[in-house]
């Protein structure tokens, strides 16, 4: 379900989107494939929103 969603966030014609720690790859077939990067210890990997 999770996977799903991180999909719907890649626009299809992007080969490769990152952030917040998170790297997706897009290829050719359309199969998409996620990858953790490393988060250097001063950068928060989740933060709050202000409401």
């Amino acid at each position: 379900m999770v996977k799903a969603d991180l999909k719907k966030l890649v626009p299809e014609d992007a080969r490769e989107a990152s952030g917040h720690g998170l790297r997706a790859k897009g290829s050719k077939s359309g199969a998409i494939s996620f990858d953790l990067l490393e988060v250097e210890a001063e950068q928060p990997f989740f933060f709050a929103l202000e409401q």
